[in-house]
C-alpha cells in the first residue's frame, strides 16, 4: 500500500512538472511576436507561404502523374517477378502449352483431310475479320479524339498564360 501511494505521488509530481514545462513553452511561443519579431515573421512566412506552395507541388498533377507511373512500374515489375517465379517452380505450364499446340495441329490436319473449310467457318472468319477492322477503326477514332482534346487543352493553357502575362504587365 505504501508503494502504491509513493508511486502515485511520483506520477503526480512528474505530471505537474511536465504540465508546467509545456505551459511555459506555449507561453513563449505565443509571445514571440513581442520579444522576437524576426522569428515571428519567419514562422508566418513558413506557415502561410511555403507550406501551401509545398502542398500544391506535392499534390499537383505532375507529381500525382509521377506517383501513378511509379505505382504502375512497380506493379508490372512485381507481376513479371511473380510470373517468372511461377514458371520456374512448375513445369506444368510448358506441358500444357505443348499439348495445346498439338491439339491445334491436329485440328488443322482434320480440316485439311475433311475437304477444306465449311461455309459456316468461312462466315465466322469473315465476321471476325470485320469485327477486327471495326475495332481497329474505333480505336483509331478514339486516339484521334484524345489527341484533338490534348491539343485543345494545350491551346487553352497557352491562352490563359498569355492573358495572365498581359494582366501582370498592365
Amino acid at each position: 500500500m505504501k508503494r502504491y501511494r509513493r508511486r502515485r505521488r511520483q506520477v503526480l509530481a512528474s505530471l505537474i512538472q511536465y504540465s508546467v514545462a509545456a505551459s511555459l513553452v506555449i507561453i513563449l511561443l505565443l509571445t514571440t511576436p513581442i520579444w522576437f519579431p524576426s522569428l515571428f515573421s519567419s514562422l508566418k512566412l513558413l506557415l502561410f507561404v511555403s507550406l501551401p506552395d509545398m502542398a500544391a507541388a506535392a499534390f499537383g498533377p505532375r507529381s500525382l502523374f509521377v506517383v501513378g507511373n511509379l505505382i504502375v512500374v512497380f506493379l508490372v515489375g512485381e507481376s513479371k517477378l511473380l510470373r517468372s517465379s511461377l514458371s520456374s517452380s512448375s513445369s506444368s505450364a510448358p506441358a500444357i502449352y505443348e499439348e495445346y499446340l498439338k491439339n491445334l495441329c491436329l485440328e488443322d490436319e482434320e480440316r485439311r483431310d475433311g475437304g477444306g473449310w465449311d461455309e459456316e467457318e468461312e462466315e465466322e472468319e469473315k465476321e471476325e475479320n470485320t469485327s477486327l477492322v471495326e475495332l481497329h477503326k474505333r480505336s483509331e477514332d478514339l486516339i484521334a479524339r484524345v489527341t484533338q482534346q490534348w491539343k485543345l487543352e494545350a491551346r487553352m493553357l497557352l491562352a490563359n498564360y498569355h492573358r495572365r502575362l498581359k494582366e501582370k504587365n498592365m
